[in-house]
């Protein structure tokens, strides 16, 4: 069906609001976060399309959130400087943990049966994090009750030593486990 110059010009105008209405609302926010389930799980070229846009119109700051199974994603947005920061969460101890004999604590708190390819993954990606060593990165890691302390204390001295090998300032959190 076609268009009146009328509806087209409503259109236009629409779109010219929309337009205004978005290049205002940025000058409001200093950050942009991705996150949800995991945002780097979309395929790599979407990944940086979506990416390369924001940065076109939007002149603040990019944070990925992220488990760090993505190493190579998070390698990418990285070095074509699509992201300021990244913030990855460090669920387990990775580093001493092992996949076969520990399958069941990986399936408690990530859900996952873990590969030794994956656990290479997650432990390259909170390295590159800690390296990167940007103000807008950090390490965390939720405090799930099932797990006792020394979980999260093996995960401290493991980001500690990673943070002293590169001289990297990046933060660690700990964060409390909150039922909704």
């Amino acid at each position: 069906m076609k268009k009146s110059l009328l509806e087209r010009l409503q259109y236009i105008r629409q779109v010219k609001t929309c337009s205004l209405i978005w290049r205002k609302a940025v000058s409001f926010f200093d950050a942009i976060m991705f996150s949800g389930g995991e945002f780097l799980i979309s395929p790599l070229d979407e990944i940086c399309e979506l990416l390369q846009k924001v940065r076109r119109i939007f002149t603040g700051k990019i944070i990925i959130t992220t488990s760090g199974i993505y190493q190579k994603k998070i390698e990418k947005v990285y070095s074509g400087n699509l992201t300021d920061g990244v913030h990855i969460d460090m669920k387990l101890p990775y580093h001493v943990l092992d996949v076969v004999e520990d399958k069941q604590i990986y399936q408690d708190i990530m859900g996952i049966t873990p590969t030794k390819k994956m656990v290479d993954n997650l432990l390259c990606s909170v390295e590159m994090v800690i390296a990167h060593n940007s103000i807008l990165d950090q390490v965390r890691t939720v405090k799930y009750p099932i797990l006792g302390d020394a979980f999260f204390e093996e995960i401290r001295r493991y980001v500690d030593e990673l943070k002293a090998r590169y001289q990297s300032n990046v933060p660690y959190f700990l964060n409390e486990f909150l039922m909704a």
